[in-house]
């Protein structure tokens, strides 16, 4: 088992949960925390060092404007994550697509320089995204349609630099 092994099944987790019901996430911070938390058990779990964290910058990004990454694991994982959600009654979409075009930009910039593991993670809860994100970016876009226990459909997109 090693660490891109037991991120990418932390992701594959919160998608099962989130899909199925077990766990509803109203933030994008809430996101960040299920699979933190799913990688530091694991992590636990193999006796692996503890080099996990949050909202952390990474010498990659040194000559960046933005340098925190949602979650780094030691020098080889970075994870963005970003959450549209289908709040009622708020204008859309609450994530920009700028800001997700910087994400997955930032993501390929540090795969370029050196960073062996690279996941972009976004649910679209409304499907703003997953209609138009194709038109401002040559990254090749997989959305996976996700049916929500008691709600209409969610979309996915993890791509995986």
């Amino acid at each position: 088992m090693d660490y891109d092994l037991i991120t990418t099944n932390a992701i594959s987790n919160f998608v099962h949960d989130y899909e199925k019901g077990l766990f509803v996430p109203r933030t994008e911070a809430d996101i960040q925390g299920y699979i933190f938390s799913a990688c530091l058990q694991e992590f636990k779990l193999h006796n692996f060092e503890l080099n996990i964290h949050l909202n952390y910058p990474n010498l990659i990004l040194d000559n960046m404007k933005r340098k925190k990454i949602d979650i780094v694991v030691g020098d080889s994982i970075a994870v963005e994550i970003k959450f549209e959600a289908d709040y009622p009654g708020v204008s859309k979409p609450v994530v920009f697509r700028e800001e997700v075009i910087s994400d997955l930009e930032r993501l390929k910039s540090m795969k370029n320089k050196g960073m062996p593991h690279c996941h972009f993670v976004f649910i679209d809860e409304d499907g703003t995204h997953y209609r138009n994100l194709y038109k401002y970016t040559d990254v090749a876009l997989n959305w996976m349609e996700l049916n929500i226990k008691s709600r209409k459909r969610s979309y996915l997109l993890h791509i995986e630099f």
